[in-house]
């Protein structure tokens, strides 16, 4: 997923003046999607699930996330 951007107005700043501000631009809007930094500027590729996970971890103060894998406890019928 590629993030959608928009044209700057050209202005009479000096070229570090405009770096600055676009920096301050992208790193505010970083912050706010964690997720799209994780996509645009690391490059990697994000389920839907790794998506919800990484909001709900910058949106809350407290975050728990438990996950398993492997087998259930549940009894297993396939040597029936």
């Amino acid at each position: 997923m590629i993030t959608k951007t928009r044209a700057r107005k050209k202005s009479s700043r000096i070229a570090s003046e405009n770096v600055k501000a676009g920096l301050h631009i992208y790193v505010a809007y970083w912050r706010a999607n964690i997720h799209r930094f994780a996509m645009d500027y690391l490059g990697v590729n994000l389920h839907v699930f790794q998506i919800i996970l990484l909001y709900m971890m910058d949106k809350n103060t407290f975050f728990m996330f438990i996950a398993s894998r492997g087998e259930s406890l549940a009894p297993s019928y396939r040597n029936i």
